[in-house]
């Protein structure tokens, strides 16, 4: 075995990669793992000011193109607008690592037991968890087949209660 040979293998040089809830602890270490084997990065969470400043981060550590955008992926319309906004600026999309969850949005209430966690808690944190991970691949995925090509890692939840 040599050092290194593995790493070529997963050259993403000239590939376009979407990270949801990238913002995040897990959604940055995951993007810069990306970013680090040279594919161009879409940084995809609710808050624009973080994305961007994510994005210029990312290309400055890595010296690949990177963007943010942002986008609430329980939104039918906003997740093709995120998706239109993306392949404009970057290209067709390859990857599409779904990580957004709702965590946190309110950790205190994610985290309260079975007994009193209430439905409007249940309901959004679905709307991310599922709803938006369904709406991301739908319509990413759509693109990618008709290309022919492209990746989905959808991200393994914790379990509720």
């Amino acid at each position: 075995m040599e050092r290194g040979q593995y790493r070529q293998l997963f050259d993403l040089t000239g590939r376009v990669a979407v990270v949801t809830g990238a913002a995040g602890i897990l959604g940055r270490r995951f993007s810069a793992g990306l970013a680090d084997h040279g594919a161009s990065i879409a940084v995809v969470d609710l808050d624009e000011a973080a994305t961007s400043a994510f994005a210029d981060n990312l290309q400055n550590s890595f010296g690949t193109k990177c963007i943010g955008v942002a986008a609430d992926i329980a939104n039918p319309q906003a997740v093709k607008k995120m998706a239109d906004t993306i392949e404009k600026q970057l290209g067709p999309i390859d990857v599409l690592h779904n990580n957004a969850q709702a965590l946190r949005r309110d950790p205190e209430r994610y985290f309260a037991p079975v007994e009193s966690f209430d439905l409007d808690t249940w309901r959004a944190i679905m709307a991310v968890n599922l709803d938006g991970a369904f709406l991301v691949a739908q319509d990413i995925g759509t693109r990618m087949a008709r290309r022919g090509r492209g990746s989905i890692v959808q991200r393994d939840f914790p379990q509720m209660v």
